[in-house]
């Protein structure tokens, strides 16, 4: 009874051990089942993402060609062009003298704005006035002087003025005729041929500060400037380049017929003359050169070109 309890005891544990083989084979093919499909699918997910980044990639660097063709390189283009333009010294300094232009226009003559009673500082086309004469054609439009930039030119004259008459050819609203009445002129005079300019700049000379003016003998006439009178007296003329090269040539022929006639000390100051040449032609001006802290303050802070002329005599 005892041998046959003890064989059919080993005969159940072996029967355990290989059921318990079995169930382990059974799990481990099961994992390697398992980890090869996890590997199979973690492979394909890798794999699709791959394809699905390298045709992202592909799209992006699609795009940055199309991008580059249709805005990049036109983009880049205009700014190469417009770096290559502004570095040009003909450029720079149109630019440099328009921030100066607008510095002298917005701050620097604001106090001379106050005090005038039809306002000076913006510039008029000649296309919106009334101009009889038939020099309107090489009129130029109506632009202001600025107030420091006349007050540097006047102070470079090198000789006192109370002998002096001052003419203002094209004289506008008149605010170089009251700016010029500031000095001790003997005498101020000013041509205007359009019609609605010459009235404001006689409103102008009327409603200005008498306290301000040491000359107070100041008109303005309503005249074709070829036509204008020289005075037989010393004189300052003033041109805001206001006309083209025929007219100017038309005036300073009368200047040198009026010179021939009574040699004596005349100045011409030219602003915005496009060539120097237009004076120096007729033999009796030379230019002054404009020494000390004035001629400084004209080449480096002026909007314009500011050539003086004196006669020889």
């Amino acid at each position: 009874m005892t041998e046959h309890t003890a064989s059919q005891s080993f005969d159940t544990s072996a029967d355990h051990s290989e059921n318990f083989d079995r169930v382990s084979d059974g799990w481990r093919q099961t994992w390697r089942t398992s980890s090869k499909s996890a590997r199979d699918i973690g492979s394909s997910w890798f794999q699709s993402a791959g394809n699905r980044l390298r045709g992202r990639s592909r799209n992006a660097a699609d795009l940055s060609m199309q991008f580059t063709r249709t805005r990049g390189l036109p983009w880049l283009d205009k700014q190469l062009r417009f770096l290559k333009e502004h570095a040009r010294p003909s450029v720079w300094l149109r630019d440099y003298r328009q921030m100066l232009l607008t510095i002298h226009s917005k701050l620097l003559d604001r106090n001379l704005e106050n005090l005038m009673f039809v306002r000076s500082d913006a510039s008029v086309a000649l296309s919106r006035l009334k101009i009889r004469h038939l020099s309107r054609l090489s009129g130029r439009d109506y632009k202001p002087t600025p107030r420091l930039v006349f007050q540097w030119a006047i102070d470079s004259l090198p000789e006192a003025l109370d002998r002096f008459t001052f003419v203002d050819f094209g004289a506008g609203r008149g605010r170089v005729l009251l700016l010029a009445s500031q000095k001790k002129f003997e005498k101020i005079v000013g041509v205007e041929f359009a019609e609605e300019l010459h009235s404001d700049c006689e409103m102008n000379i009327s409603q200005y500060p008498r306290s301000l003016m040491k000359c107070r003998d100041v008109e303005c006439v309503l005249d074709d400037a070829a036509n204008f009178k020289i005075p037989d007296d010393q004189a300052v003329f003033y041109f805001f380049y206001p006309f083209d090269k025929k007219i100017m040539g038309d005036v300073l022929s009368r200047v040198a017929e009026s010179y021939d006639r009574n040699p004596r000390r005349l100045y011409l100051i030219c602003v915005d003359l496009p060539n120097s040449k237009l004076v120096e032609e007729w033999g009796i001006f030379r230019p002054v050169t404009m020494r000390g802290l004035n001629g400084l303050k004209l080449t480096l802070l002026s909007p314009y070109d500011v050539t003086i002329f004196r006669t020889v005599a």
